[in-house]
């Protein structure tokens, strides 16, 4: 009965595989700038409160909420 490097040929697909999604991790863009939302400044008050808008990422609704500014 001859031996077979089966724990061999697990560690090369293992690694290929390693290999493979390294190499796709890099080539996809930065998910920050699939996820990026552009606030709109509605109104502003002197103290640094600011009203804010956005479009919602998930349904597209759009969406007001206090938030800091800088005085």
């Amino acid at each position: 009965m001859r031996h077979v490097p089966f724990f061999r040929w697990v560690l090369a697909h293992g690694l290929v595989l390693i290999g493979g999604s390294l190499g796709l991790y890099t080539a996809t863009p930065d998910s920050s700038e699939l996820l990026r939302i552009d606030l709109i400044v509605v109104e502003e008050e002197p103290d640094g409160r600011c009203a804010v808008r956005w479009e919602s990422l998930f349904d597209r609704d759009r969406l007001e909420a206090p938030y800091p500014c800088h005085a």
